[in-house]
C-alpha cells in the first residue's frame, strides 16, 4: 500500500510539472491578431510541422513512462521509481525547451510591431494551472 501511495503521489506531481513544462502556448487564432504576411504564414506552417514531429516522440516518451510506471506497481523499488522521476523530470525540460525556442522561431519572423503584441497576447494567455476548475474537473 505504501509503494502504490508513493507512486501515484509521483504521477500526480509528474502530471503537475508537465503541465508547467506547457507553459503559454502560442494558439492558432493568436495569429490572426498579428496580420502576418504571406510569407510569415508559410514559415509558421513550416514551424508548426516540425513541432508536431517533435511532438509526437514526446508523446511516445510520456507512454514508455507511463507503462514503467504501472510497471513498477507489482514490483515497487525507490530506486526504479527515481530512475522514472528523472526520466520525468528530462521529458519536462526537454518540453520547456522546445516550446521556449519555438517561441524564439515565431518571434524572430515577426516585425517591430507583430512582436509588441505577440507578447501582449501571449502575457494575456492563462497558464495551464490557472484555468478554472468546475466540478472538480478542469477545463482543456
Amino acid at each position: 500500500m505504501k509503494a502504490f501511495k508513493q507512486l501515484t503521489k509521483y504521477l500526480g506531481v509528474s502530471a503537475v510539472l508537465l503541465s508547467l513544462s506547457m507553459g503559454v502556448m502560442a494558439k492558432p487564432e493568436m495569429f490572426k491578431q498579428l496580420d502576418l504576411s504571406d510569407d510569415q504564414k508559410q514559415q509558421l506552417k513550416d514551424m508548426r510541422g516540425d513541432k508536431k514531429q517533435k511532438h509526437k516522440a514526446f508523446k511516445a516518451s510520456m507512454k514508455s513512462i507511463k507503462q514503467k510506471s504501472i510497471a513498477l506497481l507489482d514490483n515497487y523499488s525507490e530506486s526504479e521509481a527515481q530512475k522514472i522521476a528523472d526520466e520525468m523530470a528530462e521529458m519536462v525540460k526537454q518540453k520547456t525547451l522546445t516550446r521556449l525556442a519555438h517561441h524564439q522561431a515565431i518571434y524572430a519572423i515577426l516585425t517591430d510591431k507583430q512582436k509588441q503584441k505577440y507578447k501582449t497576447l501571449l502575457s494575456e494567455q492563462k497558464m495551464p494551472f490557472e484555468h478554472k476548475r468546475k466540478h472538480g474537473k478542469s477545463h482543456h
